[in-house]
């Protein structure tokens, strides 16, 4: 097509080219809209973000002060009183199993903790962001699902706090525990000394020292048996010998007995701490306690 050809064809187009339809209606609606009206998409995400923020308030509110414990086998008690099929536990009771007897708490809305036989728990707090046990003897199996820093089991030996996991824990007469993680993870805390353990992972614990290192459970039992030994054993050892010969120093892998100032000058041994493992600081520790002790 050459030039001329397209400006005769240009010619024939009409001069005005009109819509099939009437669009002033619709520019009519537009217009009486008043100004700044939200569409219908902001008005449903909205009305979705409601929902969840009181979705997750009913999950985590207090519970009335109270979790309901319902019996799963023998006579549990709460305080002096027999626990029927279903109960009440609150702030400040404590539940009792014995050799035959099993129960179940309801952690709020957000888990639930399995009561072991001859086990012995009190519910502490039911705060929104503070919902916590003591669980002085015996064993619990705990499954909880709500945000880090939830959940908390307070033991003689130090607090289990949950992060968002499923757990064992056992107390046993002399407030040493261990605690096995089935889900998530777990940080065990006491006098400045923590343990974060982790899925399959397993940890002891003991008064007046706080927990040890984790160990896989097919760790080998002589690697177990020197860790144990080292966190506990040390530790342990060099107390009794600060009884016996008060003005002893600490072994170096014993960082955690370093001494510190107190007011009026006198010195005193520090919390446990985080000591460096290795076999030859094991050896020279136990070599210092030896020689200390002997002498």
């Amino acid at each position: 097509m050459n030039e001329d050809e397209l400006l005769k064809r240009a010619r024939q187009l009409p001069a005005t080219i009109e819509p099939s339809r009437d669009l002033w209606p619709g520019i009519a609606a537009r217009l009486a809209r008043r100004p700044g009206s939200p569409p219908v998409r902001l008005w449903l995400a909205l009305a979705a973000s409601v929902v969840a923020l009181v979705g997750g308030w009913l999950a985590l509110r207090p519970s009335g002060g109270a979790w309901s414990v319902a019996t799963l086998s023998g006579a549990p008690t709460v305080g002096t009183r027999r626990l029927g099929a279903r109960g009440a536990l609150q702030v400040g009771d404590e539940l009792a199993t014995d050799g035959a007897s099993r129960a179940r708490v309801a952690v709020g809305t957000i888990g639930a903790v399995d009561v072991a036989p001859n086990t012995r728990l009190r519910l502490l707090a039911t705060t929104a962001n503070n919902q916590r046990l003591a669980l002085d003897l015996g064993t619990i199996s705990a499954q909880v699902d709500a945000p880090p820093r939830i959940f908390f089991v307070e033991t003689p030996a130090g607090v289990a706090a949950d992060l968002g996991c499923a757990y064992t824990l056992t107390v046993d007469s002399a407030g040493h525990g261990v605690i096995h993680v089935t889900a998530g993870y777990v940080e065990f805390a006491a006098l400045g000394r923590r343990s974060i353990v982790s899925l399959g992972s397993w940890a002891e614990t003991r008064p007046g020292v706080g927990p040890g290192i984790p160990y896989v459970g097919d760790a080998p039992v002589a690697l177990r048996h020197w860790t144990s030994r080292c966190v506990f054993g040390c530790t342990s050892a060099w107390r009794a010998l600060r009884r016996r010969r008060p003005a002893s120093r600490a072994p170096r892998c014993c960082g955690s007995m370093r001494r510190r100032s107190t007011p009026g000058g006198r010195r005193s041994a520090g919390r446990p701490g985080g000591a460096k493992f290795s076999r030859a600081c094991t050896g020279s520790c136990f070599q210092t306690l030896r020689t200390g002790a002997a002498s």
